[in-house]
């Protein structure tokens, strides 16, 4: 007999192989003596499906979060546009519920409290995880983890079935996210900012909020650029691997573009040292970086005197918000946003509200004569 213990779980496991199949899962019983029964219960009964010729490759398989959450990012995580956000996430879940936790057996009060857990965790920056963020772990990601689990792993031809347990309802772990912020630089934050920021950074930040590129999109290679066809290509971000897009060169890209020729042989976008150490050369030019491009624009920002700013993100609200005052196309912003999906786009509707009321201002009939002399009355009484 061989029963054993998992950290997370309260319970004894058994496992056993019988025939080159292997069989693995929770005794449900506390105690070693009544797990072994369970074992020996489990051993009679593959033995008896063997003697009347039935196929044990159709027996139901466990499959511990460490597995799964390995095999996810072997298969799927690392291929996506945001895999080091993907790979910190999978990370944490494992940290956080054990990675021999079987996915049948993580219960959803276990997930509520690893939700709590995260919640409390300050970040590196001394802040707490907004909840946008921990839905990110749980429910999405770990949602996504046991989909694939059911329809891709689980063997259906074969008869090998993954034990997921009882279904989950994920709308319930879903922690309340504030609605989307209608965050725009304005004209006179845009000159203080100018004024504000490195030389070395502005050129990339023009950049950012001409095309409206996420962070990771925006710090190009050469390879992406392509300069004769008039276009660039990036990784959107999606669940799907392989998602690139494209996004025409205007007349003013292409001008920063090629400002930037000579100046590095693989990244588009440089800075000058201003010291030299840590291997750094003061004068000499060195490829921007997500850490710094952030660290220049917060220290520009808080010098701009430029409040509840969202560091770059703000920067493509600001490029869909001034694109789709100017064409008035929302389709036209969701291709240079690279949304997969209207909706998405439509947050930025709220643009065109102004649009609407100067439309209802210019077809307004003629006012009633009754009804402004009534107004005028009203307004005099109240003087």
């Amino acid at each position: 007999m061989s029963v054993h213990t998992r950290k997370g779980s309260p319970y004894f496991h058994y496992e056993f192989e019988w025939q080159g199949a292997r069989f693995r899962g929770s005794t449900k019983e506390k105690s070693r003596r009544a797990a072994e029964k369970v074992e020996a219960a489990r051993r009679a009964e593959v033995e008896e499906r063997a003697r009347r010729g039935e196929a044990l490759k159709s027996a139901v398989v466990q499959m511990t979060l460490g597995e799964a959450t390995a095999r996810f990012w072997l298969e799927k995580g690392q291929y996506e546009a945001n895999a080091d956000s993907v790979f910190y996430q999978l990370e944490n879940l494992v940290d956080g519920l054990g990675k021999n936790a079987l996915l049948s057996s993580i219960t959803m009060s276990e997930l509520a409290e690893y939700q709590a857990r995260r919640r409390g965790q300050k970040t590196k920056h001394g802040k707490f995880p907004a909840n946008r963020t921990v839905n990110a772990e749980v429910p999405e990601l770990i949602a996504r983890i046991y989909r694939r689990a059911k329809e891709v792993w689980s063997d259906k031809e074969g008869g090998t079935r993954i034990a997921l347990g009882d279904d989950r309802d994920w709308r319930k772990l879903k922690l309340r996210v504030p609605k989307e912020r209608r965050r725009e630089l304005s004209a006179d934050e845009e000159a203080r900012l100018w004024g504000a920021l490195r030389e070395d950074y502005g050129e990339v930040i023009e950049f950012a909020i001409i095309t409206g590129l996420r962070r990771s999109a925006l710090l190009l290679d050469w390879s992406q650029v392509d300069l004769e066809a008039g276009k660039i290509v990036y990784a959107r971000k999606s669940i799907e691997a392989g998602d690139i897009g494209e996004l025409p060169i205007s007349d003013r890209m292409r001008q920063l573009l090629l400002a930037q020729r000579g100046r590095h042989k693989v990244k588009v976008w440089t800075y000058v040292a201003k010291r030299t150490a840590n291997g750094f050369r003061r004068g000499k030019r060195y490829p921007i970086t997500e850490e710094g491009l952030k660290t220049a624009m917060r220290r520009a920002v808080t010098k701009a005197g430029i409040t509840d700013w969202r560091v770059i993100h703000d920067l493509r609200h600001t490029a869909a918000s001034r694109t789709l005052r100017t064409i008035k196309d929302l389709k036209t912003v969701q291709i240079l946003l690279g949304h997969a999906e209207i909706a998405s786009t439509a947050r930025y509707a709220h643009v065109l509200q102004e649009d609407v009321k100067a439309a209802l201002d210019a077809t307004s009939p003629r006012k009633n004569p009754a009804i402004v002399e009534t107004s005028e009355n009203e307004e005099r009484k109240s003087a």
